[in-house]
């Protein structure tokens, strides 16, 4: 049964690269190949491409390794990003040179930018509204976030602690230790980078883990999230020692990652 599902694994319509090969990497654990298991998972990578351009390259190759077709694919990926973010990129700008053409009071910004319905008595300033973008009472067209970064979202004209989506308090167990984890790319600031290196397109998002921000991959096919030692001893707030752990980690090409352990 196993084999069976190894054998119609085929890539889906919104997985990726990294995704699809973790998933054959599990399926292929509990088939039992033995020695055979990289020629069979790269031949499933062949024939379960959802890109038929990719199947010819590939069969042209000579001499074609499990490691040759994953980076075959995700160039191939990739360079499909990029040339989306380069059509998206051409579409804002041709927006933002139409909106830049109106001039007025307001020098481009919004009429409503971050205003709430409620209004203050100013006190004879003038019209004083309380805006929700930064949670201040203060002149219309004075808002102080207008322009500025938010640091826990990364866009533009909010502050930062008043970003709606919901934070990580903190960090807990989901599962028990199992034998192997697989994961995705590791990102490794502060120490030599592992094989994979980062594209400037890959998705990210930052989450606050004990009221610190700290960046996460988005949507990898992993199975664990990790973070560098270094950066957990910057965690602010109440933390649990690091107490060693059976997991073994492996990136999607078989490499095993050394692990510290985890925390509570």
């Amino acid at each position: 049964m196993q084999r069976y599902k190894f054998n119609k694994r085929v890539q889906g319509e919104t997985e990726s690269v990294d995704q699809y090969v973790t998933e054959l990497r599990l399926l292929a654990k509990n088939c039992r190949f033995g020695e055979l298991q990289e020629e069979l998972i790269r031949d499933r990578i062949i024939c379960g491409i959802k890109a038929n351009r990719l199947q010819a390259r590939m069969l042209r190759e000579d001499d074609l390794t499990l490691d040759k077709a994953i980076s075959i694919c995700k160039a191939d990926e990739e360079s499909r990003k990029q040339l989306k973010g380069l059509t998206k990129d051409d579409s804002f700008k041709v927006s933002s040179v139409k909106k830049s053409s109106r001039k007025g009071n307001n020098e481009g910004r919004p009429a409503n930018f971050g205003r709430e319905k409620q209004k203050i008595s100013s006190g004879g300033l003038g019209e004083v509204i309380k805006f929700s973008k930064c949670r201040r009472d203060h002149p219309s067209k004075q808002c102080p976030a207008y322009g500025k970064v938010c640091h826990a979202c990364r866009k533009l004209n909010h502050l930062a602690k008043y970003f709606r989506s919901r934070k990580v308090h903190g960090i807990e167990q989901m599962h028990t230790d199992p034998d192997i984890l697989f994961v995705g790319t590791v990102d490794k600031k502060h120490e030599q980078s592992t094989k994979t290196e980062l594209t400037k397109d890959e998705r990210f998002i930052t989450l606050e883990v004990n009221e610190t921000p700290i960046k996460f991959k988005v949507d990898t096919g992993s199975q664990a999230n990790i973070i560098p030692l270094s950066m957990y001893r910057e965690l602010k707030g109440p933390k649990g020692p690091v107490q060693a752990s059976r997991t073994s980690l492996t990136s999607y090409t078989g490499d095993k990652l050394n692990l510290v352990g985890n925390s509570r």
